[in-house]
């Protein structure tokens, strides 16, 4: 896929990795759009890059994506690229949450980051507790050489994933020892 002169709607763009990958794709010649839940972070973002336009939506309701792809598409006619980096993450207690609001952190937890997964362990307030970490910049950047090499490939095989430092060796351990993997993943530091 060629990086340049593309049209991209980033979910979850004004933070962390969304704002890196906002940032590279613009300085590689795109136009971009970012949305996210939280208007004050938006207006943060759309000062520190410019010429990107912005959106206020919440990915998990239904209405909002609809509404989403509408705005999105009035600020680009021909988009070509939807990045879904939304997500969030919540220390939920199970013993102390009402039943009501447990569905409903739950729910919004599953539809957005089903919606928006998350493949490595990066240096962003959602993995804050996590131990070593690479750079949301690090992130744009593989994610950007991977798209480059996949539009440079003469192969009849396309990438339909590219992954950044450590999680090339998870991926890999995964496929030979998948139990290893989860342990590995899950484990408490």
């Amino acid at each position: 896929m060629k990086i340049t002169g593309n049209e991209i709607l980033i979910t979850g763009g004004a933070t962390g990795i969304g704002f890196a990958l906002a940032d590279a794709f613009l300085r590689a010649g795109n136009q971009v759009v970012i949305c996210g839940r939280h208007m004050d972070k938006l207006d943060e973002a759309s000062a520190c890059l410019p010429g990107v336009k912005t959106i206020q939506a919440d990915v998990s309701k239904p209405e909002d994506r609809t509404t989403l792809i509408a705005d999105a598409l009035t600020h680009l006619p021909n988009l070509n690229l939807l990045i879904n980096n939304a997500a969030i993450s919540q220390q939920i207690n199970l013993n102390d949450t009402p039943a009501d609001e447990l569905e409903e952190m739950l729910r919004s937890e599953i539809e957005i980051d089903c919606i928006a997964p998350i493949l490595s362990m990066v240096d962003t307030a959602l993995n804050k507790s996590a131990g070593a970490k690479i750079t949301p910049q690090q992130v744009a950047v593989e994610t950007l050489e991977g798209m480059e090499r996949d539009s440079l490939s003469e192969t009849l095989c396309e990438r339909f994933e590219i992954q950044v430092e450590r999680s090339k060796i998870l991926a890999l351990v995964s496929r030979i020892a998948p139990d290893f993997a989860l342990s590995f993943i899950n484990r408490k530091d």
